[in-house]
């Protein structure tokens, strides 16, 4: 380390060095030539409060933020910001640095221009949004319908006056229940298929989301188990791919409901703490033998089972739950006991900008 002041000719040839500011001092000391070509300003306009008057005022207080917590010793990390050039605004991403001598504290920095990379961010998250958006279509807006047809039909068989009416109305929910498996089978060969893939995060009430899915499968006739829902908040928001974030709901309802009896109960929990929010979906139904839980988020594991009533299994649908979920920052783990049930819990972190 430097035992004097940094002095301009000091700083000027750092490698990749873009510039350098005098905490204590409050002074621009270097900006390269390369960044002031990027801004359009010229060596009259060489002050931090030019160069702050560029940057874009929806990133301006996020940025001050992290330079405040980095001059504490609290932030370690890249910083991502929007400025104005001499046509429009340009993105850039700046890793900082704190170099001191004696009294002196140099804030260093190297930034470069990232608007390509978010111009092309940005167009895959459309088209990703736009595909999100026909699965959220196939698993809600049509499931729900069919559901509810479904539960119809029931009553239509159940007050049909001749057997060839109750023939018909029970090949129409035939019908049903095989469109409701190929829907089923599709997303989830999507989501098996698709591990490497950019998520399309936006801010979900996810009580509101969750409840209006166990709905769902409330009304629903051919369940024939009870279905409850708890939440120790009316509201929590967090930044979640909902598509992909539903399909855990998805897969682990069907789990639920292939390793359960008639009459056992499935129970979903969404509890927030300070910096997480976690979710627990517990059933009464046969539970998992204790020496195959290790291995139960392996892909193509051999604890994989058929259902009660003969379903089949891929030895996917739980690795994919921990992808998703890891996807998000989050953490899955089961708790199960033989002829007990089964209880999934995950843990998803709360940014606190959106939260």
């Amino acid at each position: 380390m430097k035992n004097g002041p940094y002095q301009f000719s000091d700083i000027q040839f750092i490698n990749n060095l873009h510039f350098a500011y005098d905490i204590n001092a409050e002074t621009l000391l270097f900006i390269s030539q390369e960044i002031k070509q990027l801004l359009g300003i010229g060596d009259g306009d060489i002050s931090s409060a030019a160069l702050i008057q560029r940057v874009h005022e929806d990133d301006l207080p996020l940025l001050l933020e992290q330079l405040k917590q980095l001059k504490e010793g609290n932030f370690n990390g890249q910083i991502q910001f929007r400025a104005r050039g001499p046509e429009n605004y340009r993105w850039f991403r700046m890793l900082p640095l704190l170099a001191r001598s004696g009294a002196q504290t140099l804030l260093l920095g190297n930034i470069n221009d990232i608007t390509d990379e978010i111009a092309q961010v940005e167009m895959i998250a459309k088209y990703t949004h736009k595909k999100n958006s026909i699965l959220h279509m196939l698993g809600h807006d049509l499931r729900g319908p069919i559901n509810i047809a479904q539960t119809v039909l029931q009553l239509m068989k159940h007050d049909a006056s001749s057997e060839l009416m109750q023939q018909r109305a029970q090949h129409v929910s035939e019908t049903l229940t095989e469109s409701l498996k190929m829907i089923n089978s599709l997303l989830s060969r999507e989501f098996m298929e698709t591990t490497d893939i950019t998520l399309y995060k936006k801010r979900i009430n996810i009580v509101k989301k969750i409840a209006e899915y166990i709905e769902e499968y409330r009304r629903s006739t051919t369940t024939k188990r009870t279905f409850t829902f708890f939440s120790n908040k009316d509201e929590i928001y967090l930044m979640l791919d909902e598509a992909k974030f539903m399909q855990v709901m998805n897969n682990l309802m069907s789990n639920a409901l292939k390793f359960t009896h008639p009459g056992d109960t499935v129970t979903v929990t969404i509890t927030q703490e300070p910096e997480m929010v976690r979710f627990s979906f517990t059933d009464t139904g046969i539970g998992i033998p204790e020496d195959q839980l290790p291995r139960i988020f392996d892909k193509f594991t051999s604890a994989g089972r058929n259902g009660l009533n003969g379903e089949p299994t891929t030895g996917l649908g739980l690795s994919v739950v921990k992808d998703i979920v890891s996807w998000h920052g989050g953490k899955i783990w089961c708790q199960s006991e033989v002829n007990k049930g089964t209880t999934f819990i995950i843990n998803i972190p709360i940014n606190i900008s959106t939260a």
